[in-house]
């Protein structure tokens, strides 16, 4: 399979470290996507990343989409979303509080990046910001209860609010480095790094 988009991009990244801890092999078509449209519009009409073309040419787009399909080949040993039940919900509630706000933290980037800088609309650039730490505010609660080896669900194994919440982290981190966001979520930030030192991170690293 062919996952298109640059590790730049945070839902291409957690898409290509969730392959990775999966054990699912897949080669990277690292499409920038703003500069290359039309190598993505044939995949996805709203001209988005990531997708991800299947080996008998089936595109699946939108980085939950693709999560819930590899969930599904997977099987029950490797899936990085419980298949039902209470430990189901409370991943995917982590896993959405940590994409929304690394969605936030876009919305605020793209302003300053699209905008001309006399008409970034600053209170709205605050009020995605003020989301962002928020989230992570959220989640810098759970991740202070954990041991050395524990998971942000409280799951046996790496889940997917794991990998969304250290990928998100460190997307932050680059896009907006004014919020401080490592001084006001700590333990996330001992979190993500643990998580950016392990084999399928590093192989999903975002490029210097």
């Amino acid at each position: 399979m062919r996952l298109i988009g640059i590790l730049r991009s945070p839902y291409v990244r957690r898409t290509a470290v969730s392959l990775n801890v999966m054990g699912i092999p897949f080669e990277l078509d690292a499409v920038p996507v703003f500069d290359k449209p039309e190598r993505v519009t044939p995949h996805n009409p709203l001209t988005r990343v990531p997708a991800l073309v299947l080996d008998d040419g089936e595109a699946l787009i939108d980085s939950s989409v693709i999560l819930d399909y590899l969930d599904e080949i997977a099987g029950a040993e490797k899936r990085l979303v419980p298949e039902r039940g209470a430990e189901r919900r409370h991943v995917l509630k982590l896993t959405t509080v940590a994409l929304g706000a690394v969605d936030k933290a876009v919305w605020s980037a793209y302003e300053y990046r699209f905008r001309p800088a006399e008409i970034v609309h600053k209170p709205w650039v605050r009020h995605n910001d003020a989301q962002v730490v928020a989230g992570f505010t959220y989640l810098d609660a759970i991740a202070a209860k954990l041991g050395e080896n524990e998971w942000m669900a409280g799951t046996q194994r790496m889940s997917q609010a794991d990998i969304t919440t250290a990928v998100g982290f460190t997307f932050v981190q680059i896009v907006r480095p004014n919020l401080g966001l490592a001084e006001k979520a700590p333990n996330v930030a001992r979190f993500a790094a643990r998580c950016e030192a392990l084999g399928p991170f590093k192989a999903a690293a975002i490029p210097s």
